[in-house]
């Protein structure tokens, strides 16, 4: 299957701006593109599909929402998009949550591990399950890509670590996307 992704001179909002893309191969399994119309540019933009999302459990069986709750910030919002995590906060503490924002937070290490770069993701795992594991609160995050990271690929990471296997396994378990959380 060919698809043809023509902005034609204008940017997307998607980031798929420039010259067209001719014959790009979609793998059966890949990601799917739809039309998507934004104010009056229309641009083809990958639908999110995964097989690792872990949805959040139905009301009927999910147990009352914590009274409080660690942020992990992300390195982007900390650096890039600060005033993502005061709303975050906001939010939260809207919620009735209070929140904790640890120290010496770093990457989630999804760059590395996205690169290749696995003994430096799984260094990164490391440093990050120590900082969030200082408190047994549920974790949040605000970021799907991050909370992905903690919650799928530490386990694997490190599922040969007789000491941080174990410690990603758990933290994966109270680790929580943002929306899911609030939901």
């Amino acid at each position: 299957m060919s698809a043809r992704l023509d902005t034609g001179d204008r940017a997307c909002p998607g980031g798929l701006g420039g010259p067209p893309l001719r014959n790009v191969q979609l793998a059966s399994n890949g990601p799917r593109f739809s039309r998507r119309r934004h104010g009056t540019v229309w641009c083809d933009e990958p639908a999110i599909v995964t097989d690792t999302y872990r949805p959040a459990p139905p009301p009927a069986t999910r147990t009352a929402r914590p009274s409080r709750v660690q942020l992990f910030a992300t390195c982007l919002v900390d650096r890039f998009f600060p005033g993502v995590g005061h709303a975050t906060v906001a939010a939260l503490e809207r919620a009735g949550v209070d929140v904790h924002v640890p120290a010496d937070q770093t990457c989630c290490g999804q760059p590395a591990f996205n690169g290749g770069f696995i003994d430096e993701a799984r260094a990164m795992a490391r440093q990050t399950i120590d900082v969030l594991s200082a408190s047994a609160d549920p974790v949040v995050v605000p970021s799907g890509s991050c909370t992905d990271m903690i919650v799928n690929h530490y386990p694997e990471l490190l599922a040969e670590d007789a000491v941080y296997g174990p410690k990603a396994r758990e933290l994966a378990s109270r680790t929580w996307e943002l929306s899911q959380f609030l939901v």
